[in-house]
């Protein structure tokens, strides 16, 4: 992981024009002697202070840093006016003997050449010092850097540099780096770098990670700025705040703060910037910066404050490794407990890791008091943002969630937020018995309370299940209005014994529940019952009858006769309308209808077995005239053939065919038989006969 960081880093340099030195971007190297007086006391004051800080600061850094090994740390330091400027980035902050640690300076100037030289204090576990890292020349003496060399013209503009160089620590210990700055008008800068520990074996434990604290302390003349960090975590989603205390003589300070932020590859993201003012002399004026992390990659915060004098000061935090992951928004349009059967709309956002393979679901589950989901109704959706309403129906709590699965990031992560629910439906249905043998009753307690009220309608059905044939009978069914009471119904068939409660509320809903099993004993072993019916007419004339005939078959062989309305025909209008209904008694029978009117009707006939086996047979459609009767046209097609002389052949036989009886009735004598066939024939083969 370090060795990808260090080679992205290095990649970013080169990309942005600030890459190590090369054949066409070489320094000119002088002693380190002949750099002036001040020079050298300002490179021996920072190594002394590097010193210090270390002693003073390294474990609560190291400490810091443990639980987020691989962050991108650094320091970056300037010039009240800009003009001069530095920034340390280092690969890691905890390592362990002889790994390789990397440091990216990266030095803008604004006036003549650059003199820079950097060097580093090595310490022991105890912070005593040992030793210093500093570059060396090819004669083994102390050097300095002078860029562009003196026999190169110096560019117009900012000038701006990169350096990387590496070390590979031998000892446990601390150490860190010092770099000074002189530019061509003569100003000077120095910039410690953060503490690194060295450790040796077993990688250091530490009891905490808290708050980041001395990022860095500018001073310039009367204003001073000092700015720390707390933070969360270091993932998506997580937060981090930098609070910025300022010290002046002169007020007010104006300030503008950034966070800087590049995705995982690099690219910046839009800063998020805060402008404003704060008086901070006599006590310090105190002002905190929040940031969410909706994308991983690498964050830093930089502000510059200047006071009522025009004293500027600038700092920058350590870069901070945000872990790539996930994170999600979602909020109702309602703020607190809403009605069942109204509508919520929520409004999601899904932030973080982006690539082709990531699913979003979305989903709504209902759930009861107890926590028990009651109805849950997913989906996958294509944006990462969007609104989704939902009308609940049922339960005392309502859940919207949103997760993406990704082939980059394993497992799946969800979010979810919850708002509580009112008048939901309440069901209570107990059996009266947990037992029941064939052909005895068994009851149902029914109690029913909430939704959208009064209920359009309250069905209750009855079921057993054979669960050797896998078949549901149904043994019941009641429409009640009361919303609580006791029905009672007859199994026969199955093992199993149930009853379902369906309503229909105000608005339409439809909701069902099921109550408790019970045990079906004794049930007896039977075949399916089967229903053959037929019409014998298609089209009769006003006043005529239609008669219908019926035989069941298997079953039980005989209808069931404590069940009012269970064996039943209906005969229809053609919009549905029932013009005449009879009840049934017997399995084979015969029905005569007539007609008050013309048009089109049809017959439906329900029987119900002994054993509650329900069969339904229609009839197809039959039309009744007043004045289009066609003499001979027995199958009532509209025209006369030899086909209505054999169909009324096959009625005077007794076959059970559907006959148009008044149309067949073509001799006048009142009745259907052999004499109207032979009549029909006769007309057929030309002879002068009248069909009446």
């Amino acid at each position: 992981m370090k060795r990808l960081l260090c080679w992205l880093m290095t990649v970013l340099l080169i990309l942005t024009g600030i890459g190590t030195a090369s054949a066409a971007e070489t320094d000119t190297t002088v002693p380190l002697e002949s750099l002036t007086p001040g020079q050298k006391a300002l490179y021996e004051s920072e190594m002394a202070s590097a010193l210090a800080n270390a002693r003073s600061r390294a474990p609560g850094q190291s400490r810091l840093v443990a639980e987020v090994r691989g962050d991108f740390n650094g320091y970056t330091g300037s010039k009240a006016d800009n003009s001069l400027r530095v920034e340390f980035r280092v690969t890691d902050s905890v390592v362990e003997v002889g790994e390789k640690v990397t440091f990216y300076v990266t030095m803008t100037w604004d006036y003549g050449r650059l003199t820079y030289i950097y060097g580093g204090q090595v310490m022991d576990e105890d912070f005593n010092s040992v030793g210093t890292l500093v570059p060396k020349g090819d004669d083994g003496k102390e050097v300095a850097y002078v860029y562009p060399p003196v026999d190169e013209p110096i560019p117009d503009g900012t000038k701006q540099i990169g350096r990387a160089f590496s070390v590979r620590p031998q000892q446990p210990g601390y150490f860190n780096y010092v770099i000074i700055l002189k530019d061509g008008n003569g100003n000077m800068l120095a910039l410690t770098t953060p503490t690194i520990q060295v450790y040796d074996g077993e990688i250091p434990t530490f009891d905490s990670i808290g708050t980041d604290t001395d990022i860095g302390v500018e001073v310039d003349n009367n204003l001073a700025m000092r700015v720390s960090l707390d933070r969360t975590g270091s993932e998506v989603g997580d937060e981090i705040t930098a609070t910025a205390t300022f010290s002046t003589m002169t007020d007010p300070v104006s300030y503008r703060a950034e966070w800087y932020h590049t995705d995982v590859n690099g690219n910046a993201l839009t800063p998020v910037t805060t402008t404003g003012q704060v008086n901070a002399s006599g006590q310090n004026g105190e002002v905190s910066f929040p940031y969410k992390l909706l994308s991983g990659g690498e964050v830093q915060f930089r502000i510059t404050a200047t006071d009522g004098d025009g004293n500027q000061v600038a700092i920058n935090s350590p870069w901070l490794t945000v872990k790539d992951g996930f994170y999600f928004t979602a909020r109702f349009n309602r703020v607190s407990a809403m009605k069942i059967g109204d509508s919520v709309t929520a409004t999601y956002q899904v932030y973080g890791h982006e690539c082709d393979t990531i699913s979003y679901y979305i989903g709504w589950e209902c759930y009861d008091g107890a926590g028990n989901t009651l109805s849950v109704e997913p989906k996958t959706v294509e944006a990462r943002s969007g609104k989704e309403s939902y009308t609940p129906r049922t339960g005392q709590g309502l859940e919207f969630y949103i997760g993406a699965i990704c082939d980059h990031i394993s497992g799946a992560y969800p979010a979810r937020v919850t708002i509580a629910l009112v008048g939901g439906m309440q069901v209570d249905l107990s059996l009266t018995d947990s037992t029941v043998k064939s052909g005895e009753t068994i009851g149902l307690n029914y109690s029913i309370d909430g939704g959208v009220t009064p209920y359009q309608q309250i069905v209750i059905n009855g079921y057993s299940y054979d669960v050797s044939r896998d078949k549901k009978y149904n043994f019941f069914t009641q429409t009640v209005t009361a919303p609580e009471g006791t029905v009672y119904g007859r199994p026969y068939l199955g093992d199993s014994v149930y009853y379902s409660v369906k309503v229909v509320e105000a608005d339409g809903n439809v909701s069902s529940w099921d109550s408790p099993e019970a045990s079906l004993t004794g049930a007896p072993e039977v075949t399916t019952p089967v229903l053959t019916a037929s019409l014998d007419a298609k089209q009769i004339g006003l006043g005529e009858s239609i008669i219908l005939t019926w035989k069941m078959s298997g079953g039980s062989g005989t209808l069931d006769d404590t069940t009012a309305g269970s064996s039943v025909l209906r005969w229809k209008a053609e919009d549905g309308t029932v013009v005449k209904s009879q009840e049934i008694s017997k399995v084979t029978g015969s029905a005569a209808f007539t007609p008050e009117n013309e048009g089109s009707f049809y017959c439906e006939l329900v029987l119900t077995d002994g054993y509650n086996q329900r069969v339904t047979w229609t009839s197809e459609r039959f039309t009744v005239t007043k004045d289009s009767r066609v003499p001979g046209d027995a199958d009532a097609n509209g025209s006369v053939t030899i086909h209505d002389a054999l169909l009324i052949l096959q009625y005077d036989a007794g076959w059970s065919v559907s006959i148009n009886k008044s149309n067949a009735d073509c001799d006048g004598s009142g009745q259907v038989d052999m004499q109207d066939a032979l009549l029909i024939l006769r007309y057929g083969a030309g002879e002068n006969v009248v069909l009446q």
